[in-house]
């Protein structure tokens, strides 16, 4: 609608810097025409980059504190975040950039602050997030295992690639795991839930480590969760040490993986 409107205006430009060039100045037609025509691209480009796409951003903007309650939430508790996110947009709207690539900068947004509202997750919205990302996770497990290590641990693994998540064998289980981080966001800001107390967890925590162990060897769960450096890791057993933790979390119901997660989640231990 808005790059329509400028196109009228263009458009009017041209028509009257031709009549004026015509009548006035009295330059020939071709030479009118190539000037006018030449002056109201040049207008039409001006107007779309520097007045529209930042009424297009802040219309976007608008729009989704105003339609989706959790980006006004982010907006609130992470004005950084939120800041990088709509810079992000704009070079977006600025490259003519589709809307499932702006719907992907959305999800990098809730995949940034997510982390920070693990501590205050109801149990119910952990088991749920646990249970989506799981079903992910087992698909990547067979066609790309080392994507499992990127989305678990993205500051190790750098140089793994998430581009076959857009294909469409994985739109239907990235969308439910998407949901069901966007359900624990919003329940985490409106009913932030405690921390749990360290002899609440920690005994059930020893458990599930030492059965990892028995499983897949001390070796193998150490370099998984704690290792730097990870050229020598092998990635598909890393994958398969994270998937039965998961297995194992589920297995504590939500009361027990609630609190585990949030356990695990608190940076300041």
């Amino acid at each position: 609608m808005i790059d329509a409107v400028f196109m009228l205006i263009a458009f009017a430009a041209f028509a009257l810097i031709y009549l004026f060039i015509i009548k006035i100045v009295q330059w020939p037609k071709l030479l009118a025409f190539c000037s006018s025509f030449t002056f109201s691209s040049l207008l039409f480009f001006i107007l779309v980059i520097f007045v529209g796409k930042p009424i297009k951003l802040f219309q976007l903007d608008k729009a989704l504190r105003h339609d989706y309650h959790l980006y006004q939430m982010i907006a609130d508790q992470y004005p950084k975040q939120y800041q990088q996110f709509l810079a992000r947009i704009k070079d977006s709207i600025f490259l003519d950039t589709d809307r499932l690539q702006i719907e992907e900068l959305s999800f990098e947004l809730l995949y940034e602050v997510y982390p920070k509202y693990l501590t205050k997750a109801p149990d119910d919205k952990i088991y749920a997030d646990l249970l989506a990302t799981l079903e992910l996770y087992e698909k990547m497990y067979t066609e790309n295992p080392a994507m499992i290590l990127k989305l678990e641990f993205p500051k190790r693994f750098t140089e793994v690639s998430l581009e076959p998540l857009k294909m469409s064998d994985y739109q239907d289980v990235l969308i439910q795991s998407r949901r069901a981080k966007t359900a624990l966001v919003e329940a985490a800001i409106v009913d932030p839930q405690p921390l749990p107390d360290a002899t609440q967890v920690e005994p059930q925590i020893s458990r599930i480590i030492q059965d990892l162990v028995n499983t897949h060897g001390r070796e193998v769960v150490s370099t998984t969760f704690n290792s730097q450096e990870d050229v020598l890791l092998d990635k598909k057993k890393a994958a398969s040490v994270v998937i039965d933790f998961y297995h194992m979390l589920l297995a504590q119901m939500p009361a027990g993986a609630g609190k585990i997660v949030r356990y695990f989640s608190d940076e300041s231990r």
